[in-house]
């Protein structure tokens, strides 16, 4: 596939542009990487659950999501197969999916009580109730507990912390070659490389993003995310 391609992804608000799905972002950076120009679509949670959804006829289908002669394709690792021409799985798509798997739960873990906050209050208040639904099983309590708790200095101090600590695998890996899927970036960069790009997003007061992924702890993961960024030619759109 070399044709130019609708990326379906994530925002908070009908009308804005901004991309908040870290797995959205692993698309993107895919295509860069492929050099496939993309045309960016960004549907909020609510649009998502109605009107993509009846747009597509796919039930519960999910972002990123790109329309193919096949039909839907969405879920990144499924995009990245469908995508690929040989590039994208330097050391196989065993090993891109292992570092996709953590990306999506250790990492994710450690991400998410800095991000759900911010994502949550980001949204139109339509928005928030199906975010709600979907993430928290409608928990609201839960909700109020997380947006209070991130205006603790310490606490937000103690999760900043945390995801560094997990950030310490990636940064051994990379002794051994300047990308994680060897001496070029592939779909393993973008799996990680994803959710850096989501948390620049967030705005939480005493949270410099920079003290995660620019930690001076962290010199080879500083140095990567700038890699794979100009590898694949991406562009940060931030709120």
């Amino acid at each position: 596939m070399t044709n130019s391609v609708t990326l379906y992804g994530l925002t908070t608000k009908q009308g804005t542009q901004t991309n908040v799905s870290p797995f959205a972002w692993k698309t993107a950076v895919d295509l860069g990487l492929l050099r496939i120009p993309y045309t960016w679509d960004g549907k909020t949670f609510e649009e998502i659950r109605t009107s993509f959804e009846a747009e597509t006829g796919v039930k519960g289908i999910l972002v990123p999501a790109i329309k193919t002669s096949d039909g839907w394709v969405y879920d990144s690792f499924k995009i990245a197969q469908h995508l690929d021409n040989g590039t994208l799985f330097p050391d196989g798509e065993a090993a891109a999916r292992k570092i996709d798997e953590w990306a999506d739960s250790d990492l994710r873990a450690a991400i998410m009580p800095l991000l759900v906050p911010w994502l949550y209050q980001a949204q139109a208040p339509t928005s928030q109730a199906w975010f709600l639904k979907i993430k928290l099983g409608g928990d609201q309590a839960k909700i109020d507990m997380l947006c209070q708790a991130v205006l603790d200095a310490q606490y937000v101090d103690a999760q900043a912390a945390n995801v560094r600590s997990k950030l310490q695998s990636i940064e051994e890996k990379l002794r051994d070659a300047p990308f994680l899927a060897g001496e070029r970036a592939g779909h393993a960069d973008a799996s990680v490389w994803g959710w850096y790009a989501s948390t620049r997003a967030i705005s939480i007061q005493g949270l410099d993003i920079d003290d995660i992924w620019r930690h001076e702890s962290l010199p080879r993961v500083a140095a990567w995310v700038d890699a794979v960024q100009k590898a694949a030619g991406v562009t940060l759109a931030l709120p």
